[in-house]
């Protein structure tokens, strides 16, 4: 555990949430979402010193109910499995689409690399503590 929490401190590492048990979060209760969010965020501090900020839906799989208690439980970033850019202004941070690498020719990966980068500076100012 002592690696993860050193880990955790890299200037270019962000831990995220995945859930407690990689619960596909559409088949669950808004009570049972907050508990598998909850407890992953509680352990991750408990290992890393630092809750998490953002969130992969396991399987990309949610709904507005969902981005609902994420928000509430205080995340501020979810990633879906959209595979496209994020264009700017960016609407809603609890639906983010992913970069994907498999699948495209090399220029559209780097325009679409470039591109995440740049969010990735951006998220990390926004929500900087």
């Amino acid at each position: 555990m002592s690696e993860l929490a050193d880990f955790s401190k890299e200037k270019y590492v962000f831990i995220g949430n995945h859930t407690d048990n990689h619960a596909m979060l559409t088949e669950y209760s808004s009570s049972g979402v907050k508990m598998e969010i909850s407890n992953a965020q509680n352990s991750i501090y408990d290992i890393t010193g630092r809750a998490p900020d953002t969130i992969a839906y396991p399987y990309g799989k949610f709904s507005e109910e969902i981005a609902d208690v994420v928000k509430e439980i205080g995340l501020k970033v979810g990633f879906t499995t959209v595979s496209k850019k994020n264009y700017f202004p960016i609407k809603n941070f609890l639906k983010l689409n992913r970069f994907v690498v498999y699948g495209n020719d090399l220029k559209t990966l780097g325009e679409s690399f470039r591109s995440d980068i740049q969010l990735m500076f951006f998220i990390r100012k926004l929500f900087k503590k």
